[in-house]
């Protein structure tokens, strides 16, 4: 009967008692709200994040094969294999321009598509045959629909005009916007004939792949093993490989906002900590009692560890409980919270796994390490020499 008296007991005298500890009970909530705040930092951010990058897959794809050795008819066999295998695909020539409208002169990343094909990028869905350019480029290089700019190849050049570079005119067929900087400051989309007729060379060196997420029957190494004899070695490099140093930045992003969130739970939990002792030094007086009355001190120490080794990460689990149920709520009721400036006018939300194990881990982590530095110093009370010293 003693273990369950004494948590009751425990329980009682902080939330029930006249002089209840307050402190106590305001650094529980504490880290309940701070559980809570990292478990909705995470959802949002990582909604935040998942857009954007799937913002920037559907313009760039999940990643690409690098085929410029191949031949075209070998580059049609390849692209008609993925058809097969019901993987969305797109041929095109990629090449680093430069870009010259009037004295603006701007470096461009081309990609050359064939209009024919169903394959084409979504931002480009409504628009006419011809180049087309991100509105944030067109603002750079003072264009705008219908106008001519010249496409410059630095790398190409003609021996027979005296090494003059080579450069083609085309006009701006449309504008579009895909809401991802590093695509609208630098990307254009020339029909695939007028980049032949700039290298002087018929063929692709690139074969974007999109939505493998949802191609779940194919697999890389499947890949080498299926594809035809000179497509299995191909190099192949994936979005996040080519956008390293993004992937890396928002990384560091939620890293860095967990750290401050982490060092909110510190100070909450060094709250607690607090509140213990001065809980602890005002019950000192009913453990000696408890203690005088059979209970040992191992099994008061025991109950002393038990309770407030549940009583953190219970609160922990509530505020995670209430993070998820808040993201439940924004993410189905669709309000458009954000101003119109902004792309994403309803807050996105998306968690795994992962995020649900750090909102409980690193809390419990933390307030745990600090609870046992207090169990230490609860060890060294002696129920005889306070005895003592109140009958002085």
């Amino acid at each position: 009967m003693f273990p369950k008296q004494l948590f009751k007991h425990f329980l009682s005298s902080i939330f029930q008692a006249r002089s209840r500890q307050k402190l106590l009970v305001l650094a529980a909530f504490g880290l309940a709200i701070s559980s809570f705040s990292l478990m909705t930092l995470q959802g949002v951010m990582g909604g935040l994040q998942r857009n954007l990058i799937l913002r920037s897959k559907a313009v760039l794809g999940d990643g690409h094969f690098i085929i410029d050795h191949l031949t075209l008819e070998q580059t049609s066999q390849l692209h008609d294999f993925l058809t097969k295998q019901k993987v969305p695909a797109r041929l095109e020539y990629e090449i680093e321009l430069l870009a010259r409208s009037g004295n603006a002169l701007f470096p461009v990343v081309a990609h050359g598509i064939s209009w024919s094909e169903n394959m084409l990028p979504q931002i480009l869905n409504g628009h006419r045959r011809g180049l087309v350019v991100p509105f944030d480029l067109a603002m750079k290089l003072k264009a705008s629909e219908g106008e001519q700019i010249n496409l410059i190849a630095p790398g190409v050049v003609d021996s027979l005009l005296g090494d003059t570079q080579r450069m083609i005119s085309l006009s701006i067929s449309g504008l579009v916007s895909s809401n991802v900087p590093e695509v609208d400051t630098l990307h254009v989309w020339p029909p695939v004939e007028s980049i032949w007729n700039l290298i002087k060379m018929k063929k692709y060196n690139r074969l974007r792949l999109f939505d493998l997420s949802l191609s779940r029957d194919f697999d890389l190494d499947k890949f080498s093993q299926t594809a035809p004899e000179f497509a299995r070695n191909l190099r192949y490099i994936s979005w996040e490989e080519q956008n390293s140093a993004l992937v890396y930045a928002l990384r560091l992003e939620t890293t860095v906002m967990a750290f401050l969130f982490a060092s909110m739970t510190i100070l909450i939990s060094l709250c607690i900590v607090a509140g213990v002792h001065i809980y602890l030094d005002k019950i000192k007086v009913d453990l000696t009692a408890l203690w005088i009355l059979g209970a040992s001190e191992q099994t008061i120490q025991k109950l002393y560890r038990n309770f407030f080794g549940i009583f953190g990460p219970i609160f922990i689990i509530l505020g995670v409980l209430i993070g998820m149920g808040l993201l439940k709520i924004l993410d189905s009721s669709s309000l458009e919270i954000m101003p119109a400036v902004f792309v994403e006018r309803k807050i996105p939300i998306h968690y795994g796994p992962w995020a649900v194990i750090i909102g409980l881990a690193l809390p419990c982590l933390i307030y745990l390490l600090l609870v046992s530095w207090s169990l230490v110093q609860f060890k060294k009370l002696n129920f005889l020499e306070y005895l003592r010293s109140v009958g002085r």
